[in-house]
Formats: structure tokens, C-alpha cells, sequence
């Protein structure tokens, strides 16, 4: 455990309702899964942590798609997030979107490799910004979650665009009634 972060090792390939394969972060608050997802190819048997790395032993011969049999040493804000999508690159942000489609909010869960000012906007498909949820604002490294309610837009499809340290990464949303 760090924080409020519970790591959890195993023979699984979902918990608490995301795709993780052999090894997941969960919220001690909250018991979801967080955006950290460094996708053993197996099960995990041994996690130990120190303040920037967990070094985790089992039956997996692969970690964040790489070779690693049975050993490896993996930071705990690891970068990759998804489900079923390539591997974003070494120091590359990342944003997820649950539930989605949803009905009257949507949790924006990001990755930062370190701290940097953080713009997080939502936008319809003409363009137009519906909300500004960061603009601009310091984050440290590592997952954060942002809630986005839906206050009186109409249901349809959204882009959510995350702007950090020159980068930028957009997801889809969609809003049912």
C-alpha cells in the first residue's frame, strides 16, 4: 500500500469491474481500479514497494510489453492505460473515460509522468467548448481523476482534450439519456 493506493497481485483479469491482467491499483476510498496498468502477461504472486517502484515476481514472462520473466520493476505512476489500445510511449500522459457511455457524469482519470500544468476541456462536434475542467492547473506525477457532470448538455457525442507538457491526448465520451 502507498497512500491511498492498494496494489493487488493474482490470477485475475479484471477487477473491481477494468481489465488488469495479474496486478491492478485500486483506490482504498473508493475500491476502483485506477488508470495505472502495467498489464502482466501473467499471474503475480509477490509485490514488494518502495517510494518510486514495485518489483513484482510471478508467473508472467512479459510487463508493460516488454520481456520480463518472472521479475520486474515497474514505477508506480507507469504511463499505460486502456483497454485493448497500443501502449503509450515512455513519458507520454494518458487519459481514460468511465463510465462511457454515461448519463450524468463521467470520471476523466489522466497518467503524468511528472508535475506540469494541466488543461483538461470538453468539446461538442462543432467545436465548441461545453467545459473547461483545468486550465492550465499544476499536477504532480502520477493519476488523478476529474468529474465531469453534465449539467443540461444534450445527449451526444463529446471530446475530451488533455493538454500537459506539450503534449495532448483526446478520448471520445458519449452523454445517453
Amino acid at each position: 500500500m502507498s497512500g491511498s493506493t492498494l496494489y493487488a497481485g493474482g490470477s485475475f483479469g479484471t477487477i473491481s469491474g477494468q481489465a488488469r491482467v495479474g496486478i491492478a491499483a485500486l483506490s482504498t476510498t473508493t475500491g476502483n481500479a485506477n488508470l495505472w496498468n502495467p498489464s502482466a502477461g501473467s499471474s503475480v504472486l509477490a509485490i514488494a514497494l518502495n517510494d518510486t517502484n514495485l518489483y513484482v515476481g510471478g508467473q508472467f514472462l512479459t510487463m508493460e510489453g516488454e520481456n520480463h520473466p518472472h521479475l520486474a520493476g515497474i514505477g508506480q505512476s507507469a504511463p499505460v492505460v486502456g483497454v485493448g489500445g497500443p501502449l503509450p510511449r515512455s513519458g507520454a500522459i494518458a487519459l481514460a473515460t468511465r463510465p462511457n457511455p454515461f448519463q450524468d457524469s463521467v470520471s476523466l482519470g489522466f497518467v503524468l509522468p511528472h508535475a506540469t500544468e494541466v488543461s483538461l476541456k470538453v468539446f461538442d462536434l462543432a467545436g465548441r467548448e461545453v467545459a473547461r475542467l483545468a486550465d492550465r492547473k499544476l499536477y504532480g506525477p502520477g493519476s488523478h481523476e476529474v468529474r465531469f457532470e453534465r449539467r443540461g448538455l444534450s445527449s451526444g457525442v463529446y471530446l475530451c482534450l488533455l493538454e500537459a507538457g506539450g503534449q495532448s491526448v483526446s478520448r471520445r465520451i458519449v452523454l445517453i439519456p
